[in-house]
């Protein structure tokens, strides 16, 4: 089925403030697609075309689902760094789990039955196979990532209670960034380490884990390829009466060390990096088998590290241009 085969599709994005859903909400629109974007507004997040609207808010949900029609929900809200999940976990399963009850009540409710949510790669813990695939054992082993495998139980209950289908899609490291999204400073590997080669500052990179040069391995996926994904989602939803879980990234292990170097290349700067010891909950290697969203939601990627990477450094000088003409003191990497 081709999305512009029906006539504009209403749906509802949530988290359009962040990262992901202003990439998404970006390829949504392009696609033809009526977007009602919801988020919380914050510091440097504006966004005219999103509403805001917080997820706490039954009666405002309730309202706003009695007054347009909605195809299917993308629900990108939520908290998602892991790291801080483990200093302060209850904001984290308010966001996440609270929130994500309440929107799945107020569909429930509505009659929607259609929900797509970004689960994580950090489902699986520390798993030593080459290739995860989806059948593996979920061991997450953060709050952060247990608050999305625990939410992915509950899509699975209330598809049995009330026939709401879903499309799980466990992303494996989404970066890079498109020209036409300014996207919300995020706390993640790739942005910071373009930040540290912007100012010439050393690099600190987690070490010691169990793979050949002692750094952890991850498989990093253009975020655009990964909006392409949500939007096969939307249709293997509308061309079955399943719902799915499927892996999103390029099924290619890169060292973060390797990242380093690849990255220096792309700016054509240098660094000193400073191994760290390994960081808690974080697993040594996190690389997906894509075979299942290859067959059944016809979707793979297009774009290689290289892009990833060559985005990511084009955004950060587009960064630096104001800060450099105002003279302000950027943020430290560390």
């Amino acid at each position: 089925m081709d999305i512009r085969a029906r006539p504009n599709p209403s749906v509802l994005l949530t988290g359009a403030f962040g990262y992901l859903g202003k990439h998404l909400h970006l390829h949504l629109l392009r696609s033809g697609f009526e977007v009602i974007a919801l988020g919380r507004r914050q510091l440097n997040s504006r966004n005219p075309c999103a509403n805001v609207l917080d997820l706490s808010d039954r009666a405002a949900l309730r309202r706003l689902f009695n007054e347009v029609e909605i195809d299917v929900v993308f629900h990108l809200a939520g908290s998602s760094d892991p790291a801080y999940s483990l200093l302060d976990p209850s904001p984290l399963y308010i966001n996440n789990l609270s929130h994500t009850l309440t929107l799945l009540d107020a569909m429930k409710d509505a009659g929607i039955k259609k929900i797509i949510f970004p689960s994580s790669a950090g489902v699986y813990g520390d798993n030593s196979a080459e290739k995860l695939e989806e059948s593996a054992p979920l061991a997450p082993q953060t709050p952060y990532a247990r608050s999305k495998a625990m939410i992915e139980t509950m899509l699975i209950d209330f598809e049995e209670a009330y026939g709401i289908r879903h499309a799980c899609l466990r992303l494996f490291n989404p970066a890079g960034v498109n020209s036409s999204v300014n996207p919300p400073v995020r706390n993640a590997l790739i942005p910071a380490l373009m930040d540290a080669l912007s100012n010439d500052r050393e690099f600190s990179l987690y070490s010691g884990y169990n793979t050949d040069d002692g750094y952890s391995l991850r498989d990093f996926v253009h975020v655009d390829d990964a909006c392409m994904a949500f939007q096969s989602a939307w249709q293997y939803l509308h061309e079955t009466e399943s719902s799915i879980i499927a892996n999103i990234g390029r099924g290619v292990a890169t060292s973060t060390a390797e990242l380093v170097r690849q990255a220096q290349t792309v700016s054509g700067k240098t660094m000193r990096l400073r191994p760290l010891p390994p960081r808690a909950g974080d697993p040594g290697r996190l690389v997906a088998n894509i075979d299942k969203a290859q067959s059944l939601l016809g979707w793979r990627p297009t774009l290689g590290l290289d892009d990833i990477l060559k985005s990511a450094w084009s955004h950060s000088q587009r960064l630096q241009a104001p800060a450099l003409a105002s003279g302000a003191n950027l943020p430290s990497a560390a």
